[in-house]
Order: structure tokens, then sequence, then C-alpha cells
């Protein structure tokens, strides 16, 4: 076992050349929200500079607070996958992530500012109301 410190990103691809993997595996919190857009992030430098394979795993499908104002994502929070929007306020508003038509999963639309569902299209503003059926009712908060 051995301690480092230093930039993490930068350790991990140094630690990879040292014992000259093959493979590099990096977990993908901090790639979404504007904060990893804007600092950076570990797993986007490993990417960036590895010079050779990279296997990016999703460990972290979304993390509220990387949101920034007028970004959507769903979350994890106690087992229950959540939507959330956070207003220009900065405020956060919490839904079901299930569609109400048949209970599938929905995605942020960053495009269109829509929760998305991927199985039968239906769509949600970004307060949960229905856009597109065949969802007839609106995300419940949560």
């Amino acid at each position: 076992m051995q301690l480092l410190q230093g930039e993490p990103g930068d350790l991990i691809l140094r630690t990879a050349e040292d014992v000259d993997a093959d493979l590099v595996v990096v977990g993908n919190k901090g790639l979404q929200g504007a904060k990893g857009l804007l600092l950076g992030s570990v797993p986007q430098t490993v990417v960036e500079g590895a010079d050779r394979d990279v296997l990016l795993c999703r460990t972290v499908a979304q993390i509220a607070s990387e949101l920034a104002p007028g970004e959507g994502g769903v979350i994890e929070k106690r087992g229950e996958k959540l939507a959330v929007f956070v207003d220009k306020k900065g405020e956060q508003h919490l839904y079901s992530a299930r569609c109400t038509h048949l209970g599938c999963t929905i995605g942020w639309n960053p495009a269109e500012h829509t929760f998305d569902c991927p199985c039968h299209g239906s769509r949600f503003s970004e307060m949960g109301e229905v856009v597109n059926g065949p969802a007839a009712r609106p995300l419940p908060p949560a």
C-alpha cells in the first residue's frame, strides 16, 4: 500500500505508467454539472491525459449539489431515484423520477429542458408538468 499526495487525476495517470497498466478504471463522479465543466474533474483529467485504455464507470448518476441554476438531472436518494431541477434562484425542486404512464425512469434532456421518458416518449417540464403524453399526470413531488 502506498500513500500519495497531489492532484488525484495526475497521480492516477502516473501510477498507471509506473505499473505499466493496460487499463485504467475510473468512476464518473464529478463529470456532470457546472462544477465539473468549469473546474475540471478527476475522470476528465484521466480520460484526456491517458496514453492507454480507460474504462469510465458509472459510479454516480448525478449529484444535486453539482447542478447549476437552470439544470436538471436524476439523483438517487435512499435508494429512490428523484428528478431534480434547480431554478434561477438556486432552489431545488424534487419529483419522483418514475414516469406517471408506466413507471419507467425518466432522464433529463438538457437541450429541451425537459424530463423525458425513454419507454413511451412522455415528456415533463422542469416543474414536473406533462408536456407530451402518453402520461396524463404530472410527476409527483418528492
